[in-house]
């Protein structure tokens, strides 16, 4: 739960005010120690004898959809908490899971329009080129 300085970020030169949002800005978090403290540990322990690859593709193409998941969970947050009574933890993973697929399809047809356009020729590129910038943009 952070907070951006001024609540402002620039994404491709453009100016956007996100102040703290989501539904966990108004929660109270409790530190558990005995809970985490040992699954820290855990984990790197298991770093430590390389029994985690941190250069897994799963993680590496969460990392790729990580901007499509910050755009879209406030949406899908709003939109399940207006029609539906979940508790925090259901509503947590209805949320992730939305995000995650609409920001996966995003990223795929993204990444198959750019390809498409690579195969082009110089002159089609040239022609398409307005439409293949405009698109880009609307797709971050």
């Amino acid at each position: 739960v952070g907070r951006l300085r001024d609540n402002k970020t620039i994404i491709n030169g453009k100016t956007y005010n996100i102040p703290q949002h989501g539904f966990a800005k108004d929660m109270n978090f409790e530190l558990v120690e005995e809970q985490i403290l040992p699954l820290i540990f855990c984990l790197l322990l298991m770093a430590s004898f390389n029994q985690i690859d941190f250069q897994n593709k799963a993680i590496l193409f969460v990392g790729k959809i990580s901007l499509y998941i910050y755009l879209s969970h406030g949406f899908f947050f709003k939109l399940f908490n207006s029609i539906y009574t979940f508790s925090s933890i259901q509503i947590l993973l209805l949320v992730s899971t939305c995000s995650i697929l609409v920001s996966a399809g995003i990223y795929l047809i993204k990444t198959k329009i750019k390809k498409s356009y690579a195969k082009m020729s110089k002159e089609t590129q040239e022609l398409m080129k307005d439409k293949y910038e405009s698109i880009m943009k609307v797709l971050l």
